[in-house]
């Protein structure tokens, strides 16, 4: 139906009886399964014979198939050879990455009630539930500037404006933002508008942050973005993320 979420899992098996294993999700039921599957196909003779904590020479070798972003099967096997060394180890994941923290903040995100009573009484039970902070996406400044009121300045706010503005209207929208005290200001232009984001990051004091996928080497070069978001499913996984999270260092 539509709006339904699909999950497909992929398995990588060792001749010592690990296994990887990692859940790919998607919003088109139909299509993401083949596609994975189609993939998966050429990708995964590849992986025959080699040694699965050999990570980086795999994700090297299959990349050597691929041109530009890597994608969801890509990024799976990459995900279920980290759970491989994880198993292999006794160890999560986190520690094999060289662990900086043990626990991380954990935000509610999702678009909000059209209504603003509404959103407010759902921002109110999320509170009550015990979340500290709270993604809105996409809400309007009435909405933002009423639920902010109703949760008070205890609580995180962000918003995610899904690419909704020209450069005037980010600009606009950003502003207010700051002066409601929001965490972060996602998404305000289209993702091509890289000289908007360089402007948007210097004229505010709030930090822009994006989705990216693709084309984030230059966000980075250019500091048109102060929080880089992606995530490691639509990427190259694990392995990638890392390489990019040194480059933003």
């Amino acid at each position: 139906s539509a709006g339904a979420i699909e999950y497909s899992l992929i398995r990588v098996l060792t001749d010592e009886g690990l296994e990887g294993d990692y859940v790919v999700w998607s919003e088109i039921p139909a299509a993401r399964p083949r596609a994975l599957a189609e993939v998966l196909h050429v990708l995964s003779p590849h992986l025959i014979g080699e040694d699965p904590l050999d990570r980086e020479k795999i994700w090297q070798n299959l990349g050597s198939f691929w041109y530009g972003q890597k994608g969801p099967a890509f990024a799976a096997l990459d995900i279920a050879l980290w759970d491989i060394a994880g198993k292999a180890t006794n160890l999560p994941i986190y520690k094999l990455l060289g662990a900086y923290r043990d626990k991380i903040r954990a935000y509610c995100s999702g678009s909000p009630p059209s209504k603003v009573e509404d959103a407010i009484d759902l921002a109110l039970e999320l509170k009550k539930r015990g979340y500290t902070a709270m993604k809105l996406h996409p809400a309007s400044l009435e909405m933002c500037k009423a639920i902010r009121e109703a949760v008070g300045d205890e609580i995180t706010l962000m918003h995610d404006a899904v690419f909704s503005y020209n450069r005037q209207e980010a600009l606009k929208v950003g502003k207010e933002l700051e002066k409601l005290n929001f965490y972060w200001y996602e998404a305000p232009l289209p993702a091509y508008d890289i000289d908007g984001y360089v402007e948007l990051v210097r004229k505010l004091d709030i930090p822009i942050t994006v989705e990216l996928f693709y084309n984030y080497t230059e966000y980075i070069r250019r500091n048109a973005i102060d929080i880089f978001k992606s995530m490691s499913d639509f990427m190259g996984g694990i392995t990638e993320m890392r390489k990019i999270a040194g480059l933003c260092e």
